[in-house]
């Protein structure tokens, strides 16, 4: 009962963060290829398992697409001290100090695996002021079609 109403209180205040404003930010996408590295094949990872119990990710062989956004902060306010991300596991990727570098990267791994939702497939991004108020995002997703949302703007599909 207790997550149930933490997660719908984080899910409210979620909602009530604006969009930053698209003039205010770049979103570059950086699309490339590598390799999946080898895994033990004395160790079972259970997230890369299908429900027939075979490891098809761990076999693939090759060069498989690779997904790196850069965002890039324009417009930056005085209150504006910190920009973090988290993903839609609530991981947090980076918290950063506002300095002379108004870039930020976040790597969000192979494709298939974004689509399939075998790793995160929405990041936002966060800028906070310093008593820890959220003055605004930008929401990055991958939805399960492939399609690239920017704060719920179409730019791509994979």
């Amino acid at each position: 009962m207790i997550i149930l109403l933490i997660s719908f209180l984080l899910l409210w205040q979620t909602s009530l963060v604006p969009y930053r404003a698209k003039e205010d930010y770049i979103v570059e996408v950086r699309p490339n290829f590598r390799t999946r590295p080898n895994t033990d094949k004395g160790t079972i990872n259970w997230e890369a398992h299908n429900p027939q119990g075979r490891d098809d990710r761990a076999r693939t062989g090759g060069l498989l697409p690779y997904l790196v956004v850069n965002v890039k902060i324009l417009n930056l306010k005085a209150e504006e001290l910190r920009i973090k991300c988290e993903d839609n596991r609530g991981t947090s990727i980076f918290n950063k100090k506002i300095g002379k570098t108004s870039s930020y990267e976040i790597d969000m791994g192979y494709i298939d695996d974004i689509k399939d939702h075998i790793t995160a497939n929405a990041y936002t991004v966060y800028a906070v002021t310093d008593k820890r108020a959220v003055l605004n995002r930008i929401e990055l997703l991958i939805a399960d079609d492939g399609t690239f949302l920017v704060n719920g703007e179409k730019r791509g599909k994979f």
